[in-house]
């Protein structure tokens, strides 16, 4: 049973964020030295985002003694968060995968932004720790704490959209639906 005015945040499969990162390579600049580093920062904080389940200010936020010197320096600063939004926003486009905010009812499902490879990351995970048999009460604590969430429960909301692949589909039945009674 969802609760009142719940939120269903989009998820990515495995196979769509592996389009995702591989669009986002493929739109790295290789003309200009600086353009290129400012790329490839934007996608190495993408990639970070969606193999490792961080939040997008992490990789952003680190700073130079938290890399190797030599290999930066004709980078001036951190990435942007606008440039890292706009290269997930064009490789996502560039996939096909875009989605919109859709309501249904009392329920919400969630677009397409960069905080999904986090949410897809715990859901995939969940779901192949699942497929190998592993009980969700004994993959959750550690989820958790690997997640830095302050609780386990936080992590249980991630079962209900368990099922990745489906989600498409349900948000489109729903609103097909929906779009259907109203009319």
């Amino acid at each position: 049973m969802l609760r009142e005015k719940s939120y269903i945040p989009f998820v990515f499969s495995p196979d769509q964020v592996d389009e995702i990162l591989k669009n986002l390579q493929m739109n790295i600049r290789k003309t200009n030295p600086h353009l290129f580093l400012a790329d490839l920062a934007a996608y190495n904080a993408l990639l970070m985002t969606a193999r490792c389940g961080m939040r997008i200010s992490e990789p952003l936020g680190l700073k130079d003694k938290d890399f190797r010197t030599d290999l930066l320096c004709a980078c001036k600063g951190p990435a942007s968060k606008g440039l890292v939004y706009r290269a997930f926003h064009r490789a996502v486009k560039d996939a096909g995968i875009k989605r919109t905010k859709q309501n249904a009812g009392n329920t919400t499902f969630g677009h397409t932004r960069v905080h999904s490879f986090r949410h897809s990351f715990a859901v995939n995970t969940l779901k192949d720790a699942c497929e190998r048999g592993l009980p969700p009460e004994n993959v959750l604590p550690v989820l958790a704490a690997y997640m830095g969430h302050s609780d386990y429960r936080y992590t249980m909301k991630y079962l209900k959209v368990i099922d990745a692949e489906h989600f498409g589909g349900w948000a489109d039945f729903c609103i097909f639906k929906r779009d259907r009674e109203g009319a």
